[in-house]
């Protein structure tokens, strides 16, 4: 957990943690969250949320100027399947690069197969909230989730406020399945 100094992530009075980096650490088999963010300028960099409760990472509101690079969710959503996320990011300047969020995570899995036929358990990959703004998500590997690769609660009325984009040049779709109309732009790779 990276929140409040005080350690009340609702306590407003309190100022944000900043300037922390977080390497190679790993979060399992957690009731709650594998790692819960409310802080500014951030950076975690090879991380592992696997098999939690709820979220995998889970980046609040006030956070500002986070970076996850290399991250990797599997199998998080335990309390409830299909209701939690890989990756579940509000806040503001949000980056996620590299890494996967693979939805199911059995005991011996030695392929793609093995996941595919296992419980999926993580909703959708990466969720962007609709209280984030400034949002990336690149070369993210988004596989074998429960409802869907990635979700979008930020595009309404062709308003977009985060960009996903995918080394393999894939088709240009919002979370819902509507076409993206900006052609400049592509949306992330996956499979459910």
């Amino acid at each position: 957990t990276v929140h409040r100094s005080s350690g009340s992530p609702d306590d407003a009075t309190e100022p944000l943690v900043s300037n922390a980096t977080l390497t190679g650490i790993i979060a399992s088999g957690n009731t709650n969250y594998g790692f819960y963010i409310q802080s500014r300028q951030v950076t975690l960099t090879g991380c592992h949320a696997t098999r939690n409760g709820m979220d995998g990472f889970k980046v609040e509101p006030a956070s500002m100027d986070i970076s996850l690079i290399g991250c990797h969710a599997g199998g998080n959503s335990r309390t409830t399947a299909n209701t939690y996320y890989g990756f579940a990011l509000s806040g503001t300047r949000i980056q996620v690069i590299g890494g996967s969020a693979i939805g199911s995570d059995p005991d011996g899995a030695t392929s793609g197969a093995d996941l595919n036929t296992a419980t999926k358990y993580q909703r959708s990959g990466v969720r962007i909230n609709a209280d984030a703004t400034a949002v990336t998500v690149q070369g993210v590997e988004m596989e074998y989730n429960a409802t869907s690769a990635f979700s979008d609660g930020t595009h309404s009325a062709g308003t977009k406020h985060a960009e996903v984009l995918s080394p393999w040049g894939s088709k240009l779709i919002w979370g819902n399945g509507s076409p993206i109309p900006d052609p400049n732009q592509n949306l992330g790779h996956g499979r459910t």
